[in-house]
């Protein structure tokens, strides 16, 4: 049986100050978003903090001379984008599906054809 690592309060600075380096890893588990904090402490012991319930934030500065509304303006630009190129993708793999039933339609019937000549 491996050995259960030690649980320590993570809302403790001095858990975070004893490590000399660390890194951070987010991905999802199910729907819900976890971030991994890995890293070792001085003495050479590693940490892992698992996270849960993380909710990921993006911000946006805006650059000088832009508006919040410029930024506003091209995300909403940048979602109509994405939304066009999903339904093409869409409509592009019901396609390839529809020429994939008629091949096989085509096939069948073609084998059927060939028992009635038999």
């Amino acid at each position: 049986m491996a050995e259960e690592a030690e649980i320590e309060d993570i809302c403790d600075p001095s858990f975070l100050e004893s490590a000399s380096q660390i890194e951070a890893q987010l991905f999802f588990d199910r729907t819900a978003p976890v971030v991994c904090l890995f890293g070792r402490r001085e003495n050479g012991e590693s940490i892992c903090v698992r996270v849960e319930g993380f909710r990921p934030r993006l911000y946006f500065l805006p650059a000088p001379g832009e508006s919040v509304n410029d930024i506003v303006r091209e995300m909403e630009r940048m979602r109509v984008k994405e939304a066009k190129r999903l339904q093409r993708a869409k409509r592009n793999a019901e396609a390839k599906r529809a020429a994939e039933l008629f091949r096989l339609r085509k096939a069948w019937k073609e084998i059927l054809d060939e028992k009635d000549h038999v």
